[in-house]
């Protein structure tokens, strides 16, 4: 593990050291050393990045309670006005937003 400035240290018994480091989107990186009886070594590591070019991306997402609710507004035989959970959730947080500007809601 290390600290904020990515910096770590770790108490090794002396021989041969092959030391990994990982880092989430970076690929690996492996050092191969010898470390003597009380030396002390500093390793400055530098990480690559491992990306992925994608060509495209696609979102798909539904809203079921939305769909109901205008199913319902549609078949209905007199006139209603149907609004689903989904959508009065959605009016809640604009709402809040606009009450409470700057606050995270």
């Amino acid at each position: 593990m290390t600290d904020v400035n990515g910096d770590f240290f770790a108490y090794v018994n002396p021989g041969k050291l092959q030391l990994t480091i990982r880092y989430l989107g970076y690929r690996d990186t492996t050092l191969i050393t010898e470390i003597k009886e009380n030396e002390v070594k500093i390793f400055n590591v530098s990480l690559s990045s491992e990306f992925s070019q994608l060509s495209s991306v696609v979102v798909t997402g539904f809203l079921q309670g939305q769909a109901k609710a205008l199913n319902q507004q549609k078949n209905a035989d007199n006139i209603k006005n149907i609004i689903s959970a989904d959508q009065i959730g959605r009016f809640l947080i604009r709402m809040l937003q606009k009450l409470c500007k700057g606050c995270l809601v």
